[in-house]
């Protein structure tokens, strides 16, 4: 998904960060706290921070991982009143721009066409959310992919930072459940967790097997990937 400041002309980039205040966090900072009101936004120029929101469980889970270019704050900032639906917390050392709910609404209304990307974001975020209420083993392979698109940065292999306790946060599974499908993925030549990190050979054929297990909901139909050498025959 492109960013939100890649959506902006250098006028409107450098419009929108006068209207702001720079802000740094320090990594494991809360920037922003679940419930409480949107009276800003965050840009975020540098680091990366991660949205999750607490359960009914009391456990923390993963929605997603913005960095470099990206918004945070809008949804409860173009709604009235609206709160926060989840926290905002960073991972590492975090440099951003502080806009308050007023100017960047008012950014909005000069530039009206910036809605539609805002609109596709909401969109986005809750086809996600949508995407993961499916069986279990098929949200880990659709969470893992889902990560692995916000670090590929169009390599052909990408490593996503996290612990299969992340992944299965995101996916909404026990840390079993990950544990198992991450086994089954470096099986298949697609994803395999090291020391914090989950590596993926080929970005294009984890993003095909997630993308064919969503459609049949038929998890023993996954690829085998190609394992990030050769010619990828998902090209």
């Amino acid at each position: 998904m492109t960013s939100f400041m890649a959506q902006l002309s250098s006028a409107e980039r450098d419009k929108l960060i006068r209207s702001g205040t720079k802000v740094t966090y320090r990594s494991g900072e809360t920037l922003m706290w679940e419930g409480e009101y949107g009276n800003h936004v965050l840009v975020i120029d540098s680091g990366d921070v991660k949205i999750v929101k607490r359960g009914v469980d009391g456990k923390e889970h993963l929605l997603n991982i913005c960095g470099t270019g990206e918004l945070v704050g809008e949804i409860a900032c173009v709604e009235e009143n609206g709160r926060r639906s989840a926290s905002v917390i960073a991972q590492s050392s975090v440099a951003a721009i502080r806009i308050a709910k007023e100017a960047f609404v008012a950014f909005l209304h000069d530039h009206p066409a910036l809605w539609l990307g805002i609109v596709r974001r909401v969109t986005g975020l809750l086809r996600a959310a949508e995407g993961q209420s499916d069986k279990k083993k098929i949200r880990v392979v659709r969470a893992v992919a889902t990560l692995t698109d916000r670090y590929a940065n169009g390599t052909r292999g990408a490593v996503v930072p996290g612990t299969q306790d992340m992944i299965a946060g995101f996916a909404h599974v026990s840390p079993v459940t990950a544990q198992r499908v991450l086994a089954d993925l470096k099986a298949w030549k697609l994803a395999f967790s090291q020391h914090g990190k989950v590596v993926v050979p080929c970005v294009r054929c984890l993003r095909v097997a997630a993308d064919t297990a969503m459609s049949t909901q038929i998890y023993g139909q996954i690829i085998i990937g190609c394992g990030g050498t050769g010619v990828c025959p998902q090209r």
